[in-house]
């Protein structure tokens, strides 16, 4: 994780950064009491990320802010084979080629994920 310091050395972070790591910080503690508020709480990690990539982050680096360390996160999506389309290629050709067909053609790839962690610093209250 390559670690950029604190968000006063980002300018496009210092006006609205410490507002929204408030306001996630205060939708994630409603969960506790509500589990109907992830929705607002993910909205709100999703603010943030996009503050952080208009800001060129990229994959694993973090801010620290209001005592909590946010980190850009990206993943790629998973893939698997899509069952409809492997049944459809059997029953229409019986050849010796399936295998690689199978896994060449007919492998699924989710979408990337790309969200914001937004975690206590170690230390602090």
């Amino acid at each position: 994780m390559a670690a950029t310091g604190t968000f006063t050395n980002h300018p496009r972070l210092i006006k609205d950064l410490p507002r929204l790591i408030k306001q996630q910080q205060a939708a994630y503690a409603k969960i506790a009491v509500d589990p109907a508020d992830v929705k607002a709480e993910k909205a709100l990690r999703g603010e943030i990320d996009a503050l952080l990539i208009a800001d060129d982050f990229a994959n694993g680096d973090a801010v620290t802010c209001n005592g909590c360390v946010v980190t850009h996160v990206e993943r790629a999506g998973s893939s698997r084979l899509d069952p409809e389309l492997v049944h459809a290629y059997l029953l229409a050709r019986e050849r010796a080629d399936i295998a690689d067909a199978l896994i060449t053609t007919w492998t699924i790839t989710g979408a990337e994920a790309v969200y914001c962690t937004v975690k206590a610093e170690k230390g602090a209250p």
